[in-house]
């Protein structure tokens, strides 16, 4: 009976060992390789201009062709609204910055601040629209600490926040922008769980709202849950209920899960 008492205890003690780690960030042993590596000698400030001349020829052609529009169709150089997000314009703000061409990150700034609308009766990718158009507002809001680009990461991250599942605490794969509603998927995969936490921390720091934080660490603590006592996070398969769990066992570092 005794020893029968003591295993029950020692099993009790194991699983709550196992649920703290669980809620511990993952140690990875960091291994150097040994690498020999000979580079040719370059010219840092010539590619660096290169690099410059490149994007503002490509830049010139959006602008001409394609101004507002979500790309600019490299072989018809005809204008494609797939998202009517302005797509290319919001991605292209932080590198305008970062290049020093702030005439031209100042122009397109302003037509964004203006014209972007999120007021639409469509539905988007969760997923897509955190790291494209949430992403590139915030980067630019930071770098440049214009508050119109900052009101407008304020404006998507608030519809994106409204898609946030309360049951489980994972967003939802499409969202209608104008109403926040969505369907509840059954089933979601660990990219589209795991990837809003970088952006949404960074809004609640522009911001000092913590509910953005919040809604990111617990999709977090979720994701950790779902990978169950192995910490083998799922590819594709994380049933989305109040206490997530793998959905079928397979794991991959591919599409799905890399971001």
């Amino acid at each position: 009976m005794e020893a029968e008492v003591n295993s029950t205890r020692w099993r009790q003690a194991r699983q709550s060992e196992r649920e703290s780690e669980a809620m511990r960030p993952l140690e990875m042993p960091m291994r150097s390789l040994p690498l020999s590596i000979t580079l040719p000698a370059v010219n840092a400030t010539a590619i660096r201009q290169e690099i410059i001349d490149e994007f503002l020829w490509t830049w010139s052609h959006y602008k001409e062709l394609a101004l507002g529009f979500d790309e600019l169709e490299p072989l018809s150089g005809t204008p494609n609204n797939y998202m009517n997000m302005m797509l290319m314009m919001v991605e292209s703000l932080d590198t305008l910055y970062l290049m020093s061409e702030l005439d031209e990150f100042s122009e397109a700034a302003r037509y964004i601040e203006k014209n972007l609308d999120f007021d639409k009766a469509m539905t988007f990718s969760f997923f897509e629209i955190t790291i494209r158009i949430l992403g590139g507002l915030l980067s630019s809001a930071s770098l440049s600490g214009r508050p119109g680009l900052l009101a407008k990461a304020i404006d998507i991250g608030e519809r994106l926040y409204r898609g946030i599942d309360a049951a489980s605490g994972f967003p939802c794969r499409q969202i209608n922008l104008s109403t926040s509603s969505c369907s509840k998927d059954c089933i979601v995969n660990l990219a589209e769980v795991g990837t809003f936490q970088l952006e949404f921390f960074a809004l609640s720091d522009l911001t000092g709202d913590p509910k953005f934080k919040d809604a990111a660490r617990r999709a977090y603590l979720q994701i950790r849950k779902a990978g169950g006592n192995d910490n083998l996070l799922p590819f594709m398969n994380i049933l989305n209920v109040e206490e997530p769990k793998g959905a079928g066992g397979e794991a991959s570092m591919g599409g799905g899960a890399d971001s």
